[in-house]
């Protein structure tokens, strides 16, 4: 048994030695691998000098432009310059009165010319919270830009009279959001809605009432069921809505992001005099996109002359793009 017991254990300590033996020839393996990776990159290192350069000269020739490639850039070139005139001369600042020559233009070409004194004014001054379709339609001018008694009814809020600068900052009418649905309710009831969300009637071209959040309400209630009795009128609103928008974005003065109503009159005004208005950031966002689809555009029509049979060729037609 005593024997046994020491065989046993003399099995296990030859395994143990065999196993350690192994594991140092591994180890030595690994390091005659590593010393000859080491010479390796000693050797690269050595000769960095010459084969950097051989490098560059064969990456250069590789991506070298050739006549292909000069076209399709002068084209690229010629593209580009087209996007900054064409957006440059759509995006152009002009004065109000020549600003809105094209809007009233789409208006009158959609439902004719109505001239003002042909309108029954009569009948919408003996009518609260509506504006006769004649009126809405041969009219260019919106209840909302009216500054005339602005400073007598206190609209600003401020104990000011409203001006052509300033008016815009005022109403909700002129918010780019919100303009939609107060802009649109106070053109189909003749009234305007300060910032503070207090509406005032309005007999063109003069504030005629003071204003309240309560006019507010009943505006509302007029407008959603005028709407609902003559979709017709709420969609000839929307047109003049937009119209008029259309007409501010690209004044002298713009017209200010969304939101900007809930925000300090002065700071809402310096924001927009850095161009960091509606319309600054619709022209930004234009030449970015364009810039972006002619690039794409000129990477693709590139890659299509690209020979089908040369695959190894692509990584350099991307580069040469």
């Amino acid at each position: 048994m005593v024997q046994d017991a020491k065989a046993k254990k003399l099995d296990i300590l030859r395994e143990k030695v065999r196993s350690d033996f192994d594991n140092v020839h591994s180890n030595l393996d690994k390091i005659s691998e590593i010393n000859a990776d080491l010479k390796k990159a000693a050797n690269i290192a050595a000769q960095a000098t010459i084969i950097i350069p051989d490098i560059e000269r064969d990456f250069k020739r590789a991506t070298k432009l050739n006549g292909q490639d000069v076209a399709f850039l002068m084209l690229s070139v010629c593209l580009q310059c087209l996007r900054q005139y064409i957006i440059g001369t759509l995006t152009e600042r002009r004065e109000a009165s020549k600003a809105d020559k094209i809007p009233h233009k789409i208006q009158k070409k959609i439902w004719g010319s109505i001239e003002d004194d042909e309108l029954d004014y009569c009948q919408v001054m003996g009518k609260k919270y509506y504006a006769t379709r004649e009126e809405i339609m041969g009219s260019t001018s919106v209840p909302y830009d009216v500054t005339k008694s602005t400073k007598e009814f206190n609209v600003s809020g401020e104990g000011k009279g409203l001006s052509g600068n300033t008016h815009r900052f005022y109403t909700l009418g002129h918010d780019p959001l919100a303009g939609w649905l107060f802009g649109t309710a106070n053109i189909m009831t003749n009234t305007l809605t300060n910032r503070y969300g207090s509406t005032f009637h309005v007999q063109m071209p003069n504030i005629v009432s003071n204003g309240s959040v309560d006019k507010t309400a009943r505006m509302f209630k007029h407008f959603f069921k005028r709407s609902e009795k003559v979709p017709e009128d709420l969609a000839i609103c929307l047109i003049k809505q937009g119209l008029h928008i259309m007409s501010d974005v690209y004044t002298p003065r713009g017209l200010q992001l969304a939101g900007f109503p809930d925000m300090n009159i002065k700071t809402a005004r310096n924001i927009s005099d850095y161009g960091m208005d509606l319309g600054g950031v619709i022209k930004t966002g234009a030449e970015a996109s364009m810039a972006l689809l002619i690039n794409r555009l000129i990477a693709m029509l590139h890659c299509l002359t690209m020979d089908s049979s040369a695959k190894s060729e692509q990584k350099n037609y991307e580069v040469r793009t």
